[in-house]
């Protein structure tokens, strides 16, 4: 019988909540779709005003034609595997500057995501002055 399928009760394996793990919840669950959905709906109550000041459409004009977030990911992750004229969409300054933000914001999220794991380290660790004990073989 493997291990994983003993139920002793007593092991730490079965004691351990997964509501009680640094990850169960993140500070900032969205996805980078989940980013783009918002942002193109945001840009349409956004105007637009040209270099002579008049109102010109809304930022929504920017996003590219029919894009939708699960295109623009695997643009993203393999630009060669789409068409010229898709590409090209994609391609435009204005957007891969978006894409970039995007990107650098995903490294400052899994930073303010591991929040959780670092504060129990420190009030484990720093405050209550526990130590870490070496593994002990069964």
């Amino acid at each position: 019988m493997s291990e994983s399928r003993i139920r002793d009760g007593i092991s730490q394996k079965l004691r351990l909540k997964a509501a009680l793990q640094p990850d169960f919840v993140s500070v900032d669950e969205r996805s980078l779709a989940d980013m783009l959905r918002f942002l193109y709906k945001y840009s349409e109550k956004l105007r637009y005003f040209d270099e002579n000041n008049k109102e010109s459409g809304t930022w929504q004009d920017l996003f590219p034609q029919l894009a939708n977030p699960e295109d623009i990911i695997a643009f993203l992750n393999d630009p060669d595997s789409f068409p010229e004229d898709k590409a090209r969409q994609y391609q435009q300054p204005h957007f891969v500057l978006l894409l970039t933000f995007l990107k650098l914001l995903e490294r400052t999220k899994q930073h303010l995501n591991g929040l959780t794991k670092r504060h129990l380290d420190c009030y484990f660790l720093e405050f209550l002055r526990m130590q870490k004990k070496k593994e002990v073989p069964d």
